[in-house]
């Protein structure tokens, strides 16, 4: 009996295309060398706008819930603003303001997260523009 599938020295099978083998290290390797280079970002605006106000309603929402809830909000270098909330307990009484606060977002996520408390990550592409 042959083997179809032989593993080569990185645990890829033989039949695997070769172009797609350092796709990902590539990716990373993009990514490292556009952080490294020097680079004039703006602020956004109307990105800045939107993740302020979804940041003070959903504060707002959380602390109703649980008053030692941790909220945070910032931006990274990159341009990725992001709100992170840990918290104890999560009651949303209107369901439209917390749904108006997220929509704007490109991502929104809730898990678990240590000791049983809930963690949510709400993140805005694009708060900064590069200038080019």
């Amino acid at each position: 009996m042959t083997n179809d599938f032989e593993n080569d020295s990185n645990g890829r099978d033989s039949e695997h295309d070769p172009d797609e083998d350092n796709s990902i290290e590539d990716f990373i390797d993009m990514l490292e060398k556009k952080r490294k280079t020097p680079q004039v970002r703006i602020v956004d605006p109307k990105r800045m706008q939107e993740l302020k106000a979804a940041y003070r309603t959903l504060e707002d929402i959380v602390q109703q819930a649980d008053p030692h809830a941790v909220v945070t909000c910032g931006v990274s270098e990159l341009g990725l603003g992001v709100i992170e909330i840990e918290t104890d307990a999560l009651l949303v009484r209107n369901a439209g303001e917390f749904a108006k606060a997220v929509e704007t977002a490109n991502n929104f996520e809730i898990y678990p997260s240590h000791f049983g408390r809930l963690k949510m990550a709400v993140k805005f592409h694009n708060c900064l523009k590069e200038l080019t």
